[in-house]
């Protein structure tokens, strides 16, 4: 029954699924993975959906922190892979080819939520890009504080973020960071 509900069902899936290719899923309920797909959900609405889910849980926390962090996945024959890059990865010390993926989640210690989540792309795929990483997570701290404008906000990031305009910039918004150096 509660498959009716394709918020739940896909994430539910995912979790329940060893397998994670649209045909593993949609095997395990009876389905083909073309319907699997069907029932995605551009990004937005299930972004939407968790903001609303933590404004709910959070709103009496007097102290939030909103972490954001990057991870490479990496992929080794992605020269045709859309979306793809060459990225420096920090523990082999060397670039490689991978996806990018930034996340922010929300957390008041005991339980999280996962907010909004992008790609990024290296400067060779996109030079222009039309937002960078740094306006993609001062626009979600500003949405986060003005949702939450008698909680203490720390944001928490690691040494990716640690840049003097990122710093700088909390400062003069008066939002307490705690970055990794």
């Amino acid at each position: 029954m509660f498959l009716k509900n394709t918020m739940i069902a896909y994430p539910v899936l995912l979790m329940t699924s060893i397998k994670k290719s649209f045909e593993a899923l949609g095997k395990m309920i009876g389905k083909t993975g073309k319907t699997i797909c069907r029932w995605l959900k551009p990004a937005h609405e299930y972004y939407e959906t968790l903001l609303k889910l933590s404004i709910k849980e959070f709103a009496t926390k007097k102290e939030l922190i909103l972490i954001f962090d990057e991870t490479l996945i990496r992929k080794i024959y992605s020269r045709l892979m859309e979306g793809t890059g060459s990225f420096y990865d920090t523990q082999l010390f060397r670039r490689i080819m991978a996806y990018k993926l930034l996340v922010a989640m929300l957390t008041d210690g005991s339980q999280s939520l996962p907010l909004a989540a992008t790609l990024l792309f290296s400067k060779e795929l996109v030079p222009n890009s039309k937002e960078t990483k740094y306006e993609w997570i001062h626009n979600i701290i500003l949405k986060i504080k003005s949702l939450f404008p008698t909680t203490r906000i720390i944001v928490a990031a690691d040494g990716a973020f640690a840049s003097k305009d990122f710093l700088l910039w909390c400062t003069k918004n008066n939002i307490s960071a705690e970055v990794r150096m």
